[in-house]
């Protein structure tokens, strides 16, 4: 019998910040509120269900151009799928876009310490996603290592503009 999985690309990303952990997680378990985060997004709502409960679904969306023009803007809807406060933890897969993800399911960690601050913490991000046409493995980890430089600098600002 014949193996008939498809390949997936495996990839993480690893941001350290001077905030403790309890202080950063809050930013991250507001999953309709990534927005705040990814200030190029253009849209972060609710479709479905309660704000950080597992079944919540969210659509993001980037325009690239014109708004109403269907192939400038970019999208995804997600799922969130767990949540643990308590380990600061939480998992999501995409369940329609028009990116070209298939079978996309990332998780988010935020784990206290970090190699140059033991009061500070880092985010954790890894993701699985079958091979996408156009773009490479590589392409792709570079691409979520940027976003994920951008959330922890969005995170940092929103905590010192709370000061």
């Amino acid at each position: 019998m014949e193996n008939d999985q498809k390949p997936k690309w495996e990839c993480h990303a690893c941001v350290e910040l001077v905030l403790g952990a309890d202080q950063v997680w809050p930013f991250l378990a507001d999953f309709f509120g990534m927005r705040k985060l990814l200030p190029a997004l253009d849209i972060c709502r609710p479709v479905e269900g309660i704000g950080g409960e597992p079944g919540c679904i969210r659509y993001c969306a980037r325009y690239t151009g014109a708004p109403d023009n269907e192939e400038t803007v970019k999208w995804a809807t997600e799922k969130l799928l767990s949540i643990d406060n308590a380990q600061r933890s939480l998992s999501y897969k995409i369940i329609a876009n028009n990116l070209g993800y298939e079978s996309y399911m990332a998780t988010m960690k935020v784990v206290p310490g970090g190699n140059n601050n033991k009061d500070g913490c880092k985010i954790e991000w890894s993701f699985v996603v079958e091979p996408v046409e156009g773009r490479t493995e590589e392409d792709m980890a570079s691409h979520q290592d940027y976003i994920l430089k951008t959330i922890a600098k969005s995170i940092e600002e929103a905590h010192q503009n709370d000061q």
